[in-house]
């Protein structure tokens, strides 16, 4: 004792434990070899001789200290103190031959991994508990024995459980249902409890089964959540998702599918064809074929895979499904029991294709009317896709339309092949289309001139990735821009060698012109003295004449 307050207790169980170990009990301080972890009793509990009773016997003690409420001792019980209460022999003959006779049941009360206690049905007071439940809850036994059963729930449950206790009677078994416990440090449990009607040392009793399912719930709440997140994404997607039931022989059989299936069959899944085919009754007669094919060998190898088809909707019309399948499989029947699917509605995907597919053909076609050649260039790769006109203009026999970038390459004209480097890179830097002309040499050795238009795309990062493009052969153009420079330069030197005769003809008109003045000169003196000599003796025809030279 110190301060009142009980430390420890030393006993002749301590002793003889002490003795056996070889311990020299005459040097050794009481503090320091007594019992420490000592079962206690309040006072308040200590007027119960069958509480008493049932301590002594179950912890197999001689000696029970009773506590106040502030902790201190103020008394001992022993077997001896009981039997001076002097209380009636045969009282105490029938409450041993109950705790005897109820020992193989202590045992398998007391090492039970559930945690377990009786209580009073009138006081709802513990009056018996076990080792898992003082581990579980926290509370030493002295603790559980001065509470009720009301103390570890939270105050807002005690009315549902008063309700709940004033039903139970003293026989018969009872499932409580779900409740919410609190442990000493606080912490709210889920349990489950259940209980059964006793009379213990003669008072009307439950014995009750404590299953703590804490964790089990928060995982059931979980998989709820979980569940309702998936049920709200499939919701929000045209998606479906079901399963099947494989039969062993082959057959199909519906099981569930998720609320989605009407938005893309228009049938709910209770509407659904049944039968021994399942879904596979809305599938489009000219696909079913293929789509048996597909299950079949979903079963027999156990593969998951995935599969596009066209399904008839409720309301007649045709509609493009992609099914995903995963078979699942039962090792005591040693095959495929079910099929888990997931059904992706992809008509306007389909559709999308379709026109871009007649979009691409009205495009090819145009292409090869004008002659045009394209291209598609991952520049990461270095793959090229290449159409057929392309291959013919660049001098390779059609085929596949795959090509490296080496394909290329090696085409070029080694004197443009810089040229054109440096444009792409220009074009580039500045986020411009490449438009250039160059020649491309064929393996006979001939020269074909191609004019080509191409775009770049890019990443995130700002670097070109790709390049779509298209190109043309204008070798007959440069051809005909070659022989008309050829006309224009002959054309040159014709006006060059027409104007220099001029030249030449000027400079001889003129000296012919010098030439000429000097007798015409003469001749027109000669006919004016003549003229003025003679007009009056020669006849009139003479005078003409004469008229004719002078005038001209």
């Amino acid at each position: 004792m110190e301060d009142s307050q009980l430390l420890g207790i030393f006993t002749e169980r301590d002793v003889v434990r002490l003795t056996a170990a070889g311990v020299d009990l005459s040097g050794v301080a009481i503090a320091k070899v007594m019992t420490q972890e000592v079962i206690t009793l309040t006072q308040s509990n200590s007027d119960n001789i069958l509480t008493v009773l049932s301590l002594l016997r179950q912890y197999q003690i001689r000696h029970l200290p009773i506590l106040d409420r502030q902790g201190q001792l103020v008394g001992l019980i022993t077997p001896e103190s009981i039997l001076d209460l002097s209380p009636k022999a045969q009282e105490l003959q029938q409450i041993e031959a109950s705790l005897l006779e109820g020992e193989t049941y202590r045992l398998l009360f007391e090492h039970n991994p559930q945690p377990m206690w009786v209580y009073d049905l009138e006081t709802l007071a513990f009056l018996a508990v076990n080792q898992a439940a003082i581990h579980h809850y926290g509370y030493s036994l002295a603790e559980f024995l001065a509470m009720t059963i009301a103390d570890i729930r939270p105050p807002e449950d005690i009315p549902a459980l008063q309700e709940k206790a004033a039903s139970l009677t003293v026989e018969g078994y009872a499932d409580s249902g779900l409740w919410r416990h609190q442990k000493k440090d606080g912490t709210i449990i889920d349990v489950e409890v259940s209980s059964n009607g006793l009379t213990f040392l003669g008072r009307r009793a439950r014995f009750v089964l404590v299953t703590d399912v804490t964790e089990r719930q928060l995982a059931e709440k979980s998989l709820r959540q979980s569940e309702e997140k998936y049920r709200g994404i499939c919701e929000l997607t045209s998606d479906y998702i079901y399963s099947c039931y494989v039969t062993p022989s082959g057959a199909i059989i519906d099981e569930w599918a998720t609320a989605n299936v009407s938005r893309i069959t228009g049938y709910t899944f209770e509407e659904l064809p049944g039968g021994e085919n399942g879904w596979l009754n809305l599938v489009y007669p000219d696909d079913l074929l293929v789509v048996r094919q597909f299950i079949n060998e979903r079963i027999s190898t156990n593969q998951p895979g995935s599969i596009e088809y066209r399904i008839v909707t409720k309301q007649g019309e045709i509609r493009w499904i992609c099914d995903r399948i995963q078979p699942e499989w039962d090792d005591r029947e040693g095959r495929v029991v079910r099929l888990l699917g997931a059904t992706e509605d992809i008509t306007s995907r389909k559709q999308a294709l379709s026109a871009l597919r007649e979009n691409s053909d009205r495009l090819t076609l145009a292409l090869e009317v004008a002659n045009i050649g394209s291209w598609d260039w991952n520049m990461l790769t270095n793959e090229t896709i290449w159409t057929s006109h392309h291959q013919t203009i660049f001098g390779y026999e059609p085929g596949t339309p795959r090509r490296s970038f080496s394909d290329w390459n090696s085409r070029i004209h080694p004197e443009d092949l810089p040229q054109i480097q440096a444009l792409a890179k220009a074009a580039i830097a500045s986020r411009q289309d490449l438009e250039c002309e160059y020649r491309v040499v064929w393996p006979d050795g001939s020269i074909r001139w191609v004019d080509s238009l191409g775009r770049f795309y890019y990443n995130a990062l700002g670097e070109a990735t790709r390049m779509v493009g298209v190109l043309y052969d204008i070798s007959d153009r440069k051809i005909a821009q070659e022989a008309l420079q050829k006309s224009q330069e002959q054309l040159q030197d014709a006006i060059a060698e027409l104007t220099r005769s001029n030249k030449e003809l000027e400079q001889f008109a003129y000296a012919a012109s010098h030439d000429l003045q000097e007798p015409l000169r003469k001749i027109n003196s000669f006919a004016e003295l003549l003229a003025h000599d003679y007009r009056q003796q020669l006849d009139e025809m003479a005078d003409k004449y004469i008229d004719y030279i002078t005038d001209g």
